[in-house]
């Protein structure tokens, strides 16, 4: 898989084992317009499933680790080189702003 790298550096940062195999499809939904474009458009019944303790856990600490990665790549120097703030906002000397997430 192309992708393969980026996971494995967002795994390895929340400090989970990466050893991915091949895709399987465990549903399929229906699509249409929104889809072509590339956002969800129907919500898979899967996703109304709850899930365990351990899942739960996972997903928290992929996402923290996401995020994580998010926040050192806009903090690092030319990040955001050339990009324009909106004069409304907070924004730091270097011409960009980093909104943190609440909740996490």
């Amino acid at each position: 898989m192309d992708y393969a790298p980026r996971y494995r550096t967002v795994a390895e940062r929340a400090g989970l084992v990466f050893e991915p195999g091949d895709p399987v499809v465990v549903e399929r939904a229906k699509g249409g317009t929104t889809t072509d474009f590339g956002a969800i458009e129907a919500i898979p019944a899967l996703d109304g499933e709850p899930v365990g303790a351990a899942e739960a856990e996972r997903a928290v600490a992929l996402v923290r680790a996401a995020w994580g990665l998010f926040d050192l790549a806009g903090r690092s120097e030319g990040a955001f080189a050339g990009r324009r703030a909106c004069p409304r906002r907070g924004v730091s000397e270097r011409g960009f702003a980093l909104t943190p997430v609440s909740g996490f």
